[in-house]
């Protein structure tokens, strides 16, 4: 939350910050085959830190090279010695740091757990709806509930994206028709405040009234089928 926060205060669009926080997410466990990278991948996944793995492997080489250093000019060790120690202080250290992370921030989703399960359950929205399906059939077929629930994440993702495209297509259209419906309005008002005696020579016929009445009965109808044409389900 403090680095999405961050990128948006640096003026990043919201759109960019989710995906790069999404990219960032995934990267670790996509570079699992690197050598000696793959016992820090998953604890790099559940850190969710901002390093990338080449970062990563690069801070693990620099900490390999100052122990070595150290080693070096500290001990009378010999040099195979000294190479596997400072291997094992480099890498063992970036993985403690990391693991430390890790543990912090998943200790943190569990104590947040409860209050997002009582938030879901007092919301009556869609997307829960559909969680509560993808769980039920989970449970009753089986399968992986993570690969469930991280496809019916992409699909919520994929719905809003649509939804932003048709509210930008159809924006246009909708302010125009708004405009439509309010200028009838604004113009009478208009009218009354210019020329007060506009309506004066025809409020007495018995046709003012009924005319009136079918004049707000079209406004009505007209704002109805608008609402109508422009209120699209994604």
């Amino acid at each position: 939350m403090n680095r999405r926060l961050d990128m948006l205060e640096k003026g990043s669009a919201r759109d960019e910050v989710l995906e790069q926080l999404r990219k960032e997410m995934s990267q670790h466990l996509n570079s699992k085959g690197i050598p000696l990278y793959s016992i820090l991948a998953d604890k790099a996944q559940k850190a969710n830190i901002a390093f990338s793995p080449r970062q990563l492997i690069m801070i693990m080489a620099v900490l390999c090279v100052l122990a070595f250093v150290g080693l070096t000019v500290g001990t009378q060790a010999g040099l195979p010695v000294r190479i596997i120690v400072a291997i094992a202080m480099g890498v063992g250290g970036v993985y403690v740091w990391v693991n430390n992370k890790a543990k912090k921030r998943l200790s943190l989703i569990e104590e947040q757990l409860p209050d997002a399960i009582e938030l879901m359950v007092r919301m009556d929205m869609q997307d829960l709806r559909f969680l509560a399906v993808a769980v039920t059939i989970q449970q009753q077929s089986g399968g992986n509930l993570a690969e469930i629930l991280h496809g019916l994440a992409q699909v919520i993702r994929a719905r809003f994206k649509l939804f932003r495209r048709v509210k930008a297509i159809t924006a246009e259209a909708k302010w125009s028709g708004m405009f439509l419906s309010v200028f009838p309005i604004l113009a009478l008002v208009m009218i009354i405040v210019i020329k007060p005696d506009y309506f004066d020579e025809v409020q007495g016929t018995a046709a003012f009234i009924p005319a009136c009445l079918i004049v707000g009965t079209f406004l009505v109808v007209n704002v109805i089928f608008m609402k109508i044409m422009f209120n699209i389900k994604v």
